[in-house]
């Protein structure tokens, strides 16, 4: 090891980098914060009471000590390694490392490449016998400090944590009080329910941001338009189900009144695998049966630059062959809503009876299962042979009495019975992927042409733009299956 005198007489350790580091500041003021400024102010005046030259400043700011992968710090060691600098002043040695065995590692590789270490404050010779050992007791004082400082900081917070407290800030449908407590805002926990709500049902995230900005709901930053990035934040946030993730690992269940039930919550973050993107919206429930009534070809959803989503004609022709999503989807829907209860009721229709003597035979056979699977005194009575042997005469019963019903129905109304034999509520009330498969199963085709008024007015003439055929419809308009050269002629009514 060179001796310090001699690495005095060496060149390159006249001129040296500077290296600063700083915490994250938070409230700390005086002794216990040290700014860049003031480091740098303490290096200058060492450098000239030591004739000596500052050729580079690094700079580590919000980097802990207690950590040695410090980009600044790395970039000065590496110039140590090429010879381009003579080593490293710091205003203590805390800036360094607030570690013991990384501080003194480095100190270690600075030494072995022929550097210096030089620290203002503390005046340590980390060269002779006497200044290693006083530079290893700096350095294990520091990571104690640190470690107190951990401690001390974790128990504050934990303690603030259980009195309500939450050093944080707050997160989307919550406000604080006037004691600092999180409760929810009026203004915003009514979005974030009908957000994570949107998402349980399938709603994709594309579909959910379009009508949000189409409502002129605020985002969270106070913005018009709404992104997939802040949905997701506000979806996958545990503080919706009341809970609290702070540093350190700490998590508090039941911190505050959760804004949504926790199984919604689950099955809004459990949606995987719809795409977002033009093939896949979750709003499309009529996508690829809209279909413009001057050349019948398929309409196309697009969503223009204030997220307002439309369907229309790509054919040039055709361009004024266009209507709002919104317009098209609650229109159509009422009209199915209504013509599957028209569909049911027929179905029903039975002057002999024999529909509803079906049903009544469905539903018997039904409660007899039940009541055969339920009953655990009875398998104790006759044994569990003679109780699987009722329970599969019965089951076989269920199924016999359900096929004929389905038979009957069907021959009274054919595909329709299929569709709306066991709906019982309305569309908006399933999930989009059901909404998806009756819509192709019930409708032939949604027929849309020019609108004669423009503007938010265009909303009250929906109906007379649009002419859904469903399946059972008499002589239904052809399809063009893209195969075919003639030219489709428009269809009127």
């Amino acid at each position: 090891m060179l001796q310090l005198e001699d690495r005095r007489t060496m060149t390159t350790n006249s001129t040296l980098d500077g290296y600063i580091r700083v915490s994250r500041r938070g409230r700390r003021t005086g002794e216990r914060f040290i700014s860049p400024g003031e480091q740098r102010k303490a290096i200058e005046r060492w450098a000239r009471e030591n004739d000596a030259r500052i050729l580079r400043w690094h700079t580590d700011m919000s980097r802990s000590g207690g950590t040695m992968e410090r980009r600044g710090l790395r970039a000065a060691i590496n110039r140590l390694e090429k010879g381009q600098t003579g080593g490293i002043v710091v205003a203590c040695l805390d800036r360094f490392s607030r570690t013991a065995v990384g501080g003194m590692a480095a100190i270690e590789k600075i030494d072995r490449l022929g550097g210096r270490v030089v620290s203002v404050k503390e005046h340590v010779d980390p060269y002779s016998a006497t200044g290693r050992l006083h530079l290893g007791l700096i350095l294990v004082i520091a990571e104690w400090q640190r470690a107190t400082a951990a401690e001390s900081f974790e128990l504050a917070i934990r303690n603030a944590a259980e009195r309500g407290l939450f050093a944080k800030r707050t997160s989307y449908g919550l406000m604080k009080d006037e004691t600092g407590r999180l409760v929810h805002d009026p203004e915003t926990v009514l979005v974030a329910q009908r957000i994570v709500t949107l998402r349980a049902s399938g709603r994709g995230w594309a579909a959910i941001a379009a009508q949000l900005t189409r409502d002129e709901i605020p985002t969270p930053t106070g913005k018009t338009r709404w992104s997939k990035t802040t949905l997701i934040g506000i979806v996958q946030s545990e503080s919706l189900i009341g809970v609290w993730n702070g540093p350190f690992g700490l998590r508090l269940e039941n911190a505050w009144e959760p804004i949504v039930d926790v199984h919604l919550w689950q099955k809004a973050n459990a949606v995987r695998g719809i795409r977002d993107d033009a093939r896949a919206y979750n709003d499309r429930t009529f996508a690829g049966l809209a279909r413009c009534a001057r050349c019948r070809r398929v309409l196309t959803r697009e969503v223009n630059n204030t997220g307002y989503v439309s369907y229309g004609c790509a054919i040039v022709g055709c361009r004024a062959v266009a209507v709002g999503a919104h317009l098209l989807d609650d229109y159509v829907t009422r009209l199915l809503d209504a013509r599957l209860a028209w569909w049911r009721l027929r179905a029903e229709r039975d002057d002999d009876g024999t529909i509803e003597k079906l049903a009544a035979d469905k539903n018997r056979a039904e409660k007899e299962f039940v009541a055969w699977r339920d009953d655990t005194d009875l398998r104790e009575v006759i044994g569990d042979a003679d109780y699987r042997e009722g329970l599969k005469a019965r089951a076989r019963r269920r199924d016999e009495t359900e096929d004929a019903l389905a038979t009957a129905r069907a021959a009274r109304l054919g595909d329709a019975a299929e569709i709306a034999s066991d709906l019982e509520v309305r569309l908006d009330d399933l999930e989009w992927t059901a909404r998806r498969q009756i819509a192709e199963a019930a409708i032939h085709a949604i027929w849309v042409r020019p609108s004669r008024v423009r503007g938010p007015a265009a909303g009250a003439y929906v109906s007379e733009r649009l002419l859904v055929e469903y399946i059972d419809s008499r002589n239904p308009h052809d399809k063009p299956d893209g195969a075919s050269r003639a030219e489709p002629t428009p269809v009127t009514w």
